[in-house]
């Protein structure tokens, strides 16, 4: 195995499920041979990444991650996930997490993004990160990560902040031996500005989180607006 191939394994194990186009953008290599060297680690006897070779739409991009044999490897450890099965739909929304990964990339100093360790307390989120903030500031920021492809009920989507707003009461009165955050904020990502407006919006008029303190707790924006300060 080539030192370009670890390196790739490493990537996929650090971005769990990932596109060649998003290893690409990481490893500034050229999309020919991010690919040639995937396939090839894929069809290995043992292989260390697998993907969803079942694709409902030919024109979706292939993702990747790591299997058990890399997570068994002392070197490459990470937590596998089994693609044979995975839809399209999901996919296209764990793209949209690894997008935001990468946005933030230079900045996140932890992330966390397997459902056994997240969903607990009664939240559901996509991801959880430790944020080193800008300006030379010595400070940090956990949050909870919401990816909004816009797909969703509304009301389901009403339902995640009021679990949120539940585990903040309840870290008040217990202490959580579960993330490495004393509080939490909630990033959510959402298709366009006006989308991530009307949430904020809505959440605020039906009681669910208090506007006093949105701007402290809870960010809305699209990617393509994606700073955290």
């Amino acid at each position: 195995m080539s030192n370009f191939e670890t390196d790739i394994i490493c990537l996929i194990r650090d971005y769990p499920l990932i596109t060649v186009d998003q290893l690409c953008r990481l490893t500034g290599r050229p999309m020919q041979s991010v690919a040639r060297s995937l396939k090839k680690l894929c069809e290995e006897k043992r292989p260390y990444i697998n993907r969803n070779e079942k694709k409902e739409n030919i024109a979706k991009p292939y993702v990747y991650a790591v299997t058990k044999n890399a997570a068994q490897d002392k070197s490459i450890g990470g937590y596998p996930v089994d693609l044979s099965e995975r839809k399209d739909k999901g996919l296209t929304h764990e793209i949209l997490i690894t997008d935001i990964h990468i946005a933030l990339k230079d900045q996140v100093i932890y992330w966390r993004q397997d459902r056994k360790t997240l969903w607990r307390y009664g939240i559901q989120p996509d991801a959880f990160f430790k944020y080193k903030l800008h300006d030379g500031e010595k400070g940090k920021r956990s949050f909870f990560l919401e990816a909004e492809t816009g797909s969703n009920n509304p009301v389901d989507v009403y339902a995640k902040y009021q679990g949120y707003e539940k585990l903040r009461g309840l870290m008040q009165a217990q202490k959580l031996d579960w993330l490495p955050m004393i509080k939490f904020s909630v990033l959510t990502v959402l298709p366009t500005a006006e989308d991530a407006l009307d949430l904020q919006k809505e959440l605020i008029k039906q009681n669910i989180i208090d506007k006093d303190y949105v701007a402290a707790y809870y960010i809305f924006t699209p990617l393509s607006e994606l700073l955290i300060k």
